[in-house]
C-alpha cells in the first residue's frame, strides 16, 4: 500500500469516526431535549466539533435526524437480539425469565428510553421508518413471548398484554425520573403470568375473543 492510499485510508476512518460521533451527539440531544432540540449547531457542539461539520456530512438535519434514528433502531434491536439468546438459552421457568426481563430493563439507561420512545414519534411521521420501529416492537414481543411460553401461555395476545404493561411502566417512569419502583413492575408482571396461566387452565380465551380482534 503507497503512503497515498495509506493517507486516504486514514482520512476515511476519520470521517467515518466523526459521522459516527455526531450521531451519537443526536441521539443523546434527541433523548435529553427532544426532537425538537436537534439543530446542525446543538449537534456539533454536543460532539465536540467544528458547527459546519453537520452540514459537512449530512445535507440537512431531517437526513441527519433520520439517520439517527435509524442508528438508535440498530442499537435497539441487538440489545433485544442478546436478551433474546440469553431468554432462549437459560431454560429458567417463567418467573425467572420476567425477573431477568426486569434486571435487563433495570440496566437500561434512563436516555436511552427516552429516545426510544421519541424514536416511535418521529417514526409515526415518517412512512419509511415504521418498518423499523415495528421490528423493534416484534423484538421485544418474541422475547416476551418465550417468557410466556415457558409459563405455558399460549395465548398469541399475552405478549402485546406484557409489553403494554412494561411500556406503560417506561412511560411512567420518564415522567417522573425521581422514581424507580421495579419492585410495582416485577408484581404487576408476576400477576398477569399468573392470570395468563390460570386461563390456560381453565380454557378460556377471553384474550382472544372475536369482539376484540376485529
Amino acid at each position: 500500500m503507497t503512503n497515498s492510499q495509506t493517507g486516504e485510508r486514514g482520512i476515511r476512518e476519520t470521517s467515518r469516526r466523526r459521522r459516527q460521533v455526531l450521531l451519537d451527539a443526536t441521539i443523546r440531544i434527541m433523548a435529553r431535549q427532544g426532537l425538537a432540540a436537534v439543530t446542525h449547531r446543538a449537534v456539533a457542539a454536543e460532539a465536540g466539533l467544528p458547527p459546519s461539520s453537520t452540514s459537512y456530512f449530512f445535507e440537512s438535519i431531517d437526513e441527519l435526524m433520520a439517520e439517527a434514528v435509524g442508528e438508535a433502531m440498530n442499537r435497539e434491536v441487538a440489545r433485544l437480539s442478546d436478551l433474546e439468546k440469553a431468554v432462549s438459552q437459560s431454560g429458567s421457568s417463567g418467573g425467572a425469565l420476567i425477573e431477568q426481563f426486569i434486571e435487563f430493563l433495570r440496566s437500561d439507561q434512563d436516555l436511552h428510553t427516552i429516545a426510544q420512545f421519541e424514536v416511535y414519534l418521529y417514526a409515526s411521521r415518517k412512512p419509511e421508518l415504521r418498518e423499523r420501529v415495528i421490528e423493534i416492537i416484534d423484538a421485544t414481543r418474541q422475547v416476551a413471548r418465550q417468557a410466556l411460553n415457558a409459563s405455558g401461555v399460549r395465548d398469541p395476545l399475552a405478549a402485546n398484554s406484557m409489553l403494554a404493561l412494561i411500556d406503560g411502566f417506561s412511560l411512567h417512569r420518564i415522567a417522573n425520573p425521581t422514581t424507580d419502583d421495579m419492585a410495582s413492575l416485577l408484581l404487576g408482571l408476576r400477576a398477569l403470568l399468573i392470570g395468563l396461566t390460570s386461563l390456560e387452565v381453565v380454557g378460556e380465551t377471553t384474550l382472544s375473543d372475536h369482539r376484540f380482534t376485529k
